[in-house]
């Protein structure tokens, strides 16, 4: 019967250290994959993915990916079938997209239906394309947020990079980046079967400098009056404090239209960017930043235009009360002869208009 040495023995706890070491290595390594798959299965079904496995976190991951696959396709044949084609085209290259950036395999169903896909889209790409110009986007970072003369492309949000079709003639992309901050204006123009490329580096533009605003001055004339026989002055409005007036009174009504305008599309904004209760929101989280912040500022801007109304509104009306006036020192004059005096006047914006008060004296 053999002994076991001291040597021996500490070659054998060497082995299985070493053993051991490179377990627990590969078992580290598999299990930072597997939390970062448990991570995205836990934004879309929430704490349940911490009771999971790894692969039920894929296979979870992957379902609600190839569901919102699934109403990309279906919106796209519904535009396709309504002949509202570039709606069409902006679902399926988003479907195409997304399966395309999958690094895992597709099953086969979903290999056909991405050949299936980028038939129709080719298909699609070359009727368009009689009547439109193409637009690739890209931009440094990527994702950021798209749109055309101000509004939004189509019926599909837009983060770069994307594919838009656009009427020839002149136009203006805003991009908004939400990692930078800022957003930058792009013109361009297009013609009718053009394919341009569009390539913006965020990350070196600047947003162009609005010229200084000048202030407006308006200048008044005195007023002339005219001595009819018999002694006693006659009054006359003048007439440019009178069009001033009647001028305040029109753009302190349209400041308050506008206010109103405003300050609903800000609450409907804010209320868009609002979400909870499903798997999937579409936009994007950063795109409902964007929207909220936005109707924010619609709500403010709202706030802004009724206080200027207000104000518009009720100097207006002074200019035209005092053009019923002969001049300063002839008001007690004006008022004993059945004339009208101002003696204060006030202003107050209020939610969904304003207030204005006047104290005359008759």
């Amino acid at each position: 019967m053999s002994s076991t040495t001291p040597k021996q023995l500490s070659r054998a706890v060497a082995r299985a250290a070493l053993w051991l070491g490179g377990l627990l290595a590969v078992a580290g390594t598999a299990r930072a994959d597997d939390s970062e798959a448990c991570r995205k299965a836990q934004q879309v079904i929430g704490d349940k993915a911490a009771t999971m496995l790894p692969d039920e976190c894929q296979e979870a991951v992957d379902a609600a990916e190839e569901e919102r696959w699934q109403l990309w396709l279906d919106m796209g044949l519904a535009h396709e079938q309504a002949s509202e084609l570039v709606n069409a085209a902006q679902y399926y290259q988003r479907f195409l997209d997304g399966a395309d950036q999958r690094e895992r395999p597709l099953g086969a169903a979903w290999e056909k239906a991405r050949a299936d896909a980028r038939a129709s889209l080719e298909r699609i790409d070359a009727e368009l394309l009689r009547s439109y110009g193409r637009v690739d986007v890209t931009s440094t970072p990527s994702d950021a947020m798209a749109s055309f003369e101000g509004k939004a492309a189509g019926m599909a949000s837009f983060t770069t990079p994307f594919r838009h079709y656009l009427l020839p003639g002149e136009h203006t992309l805003q991009l908004y980046s939400p990692t930078l901050g800022k957003t930058v204006d792009r013109a361009f123009s297009l013609s009718v079967g053009q394919k341009l490329a569009l390539a913006v580096d965020l990350t070196a533009e600047t947003p162009p400098r609005r010229p200084a605003e000048k202030p407006v001055t308006t200048k008044t004339t005195p007023k002339a009056t005219v001595s009819p026989p018999g002694g006693k002055p006659a009054r006359e409005a003048p007439p440019v404090l009178e069009t001033v007036g009647w001028l305040g009174v029109g753009a302190g009504a349209a400041s308050l239209a506008l206010g109103t305008v405003l300050y609903v599309q800000g609450a409907g904004l804010v209320d868009e960017s609002k979400c909870s209760g499903e798997a999937f929101c579409e936009p994007t989280a950063a795109y409902r930043a964007k929207r909220k912040a936005d109707g924010e500022d619609l709500e403010t801007s709202g706030v802004i235009a009724w206080a200027a109304g207000a104000v518009l509104l009720g100097g207006g009306i002074a200019a035209i009360l005092l053009a019923e006036d002969d001049d300063a020192s002839g008001a007690s004059a004006a008022s004993a002869d059945g004339g009208v005096t101002l003696d204060g006047l006030s202003a107050a914006p209020l939610p969904g208009g304003a207030s204005v008060g006047a104290s005359l004296r008759f």
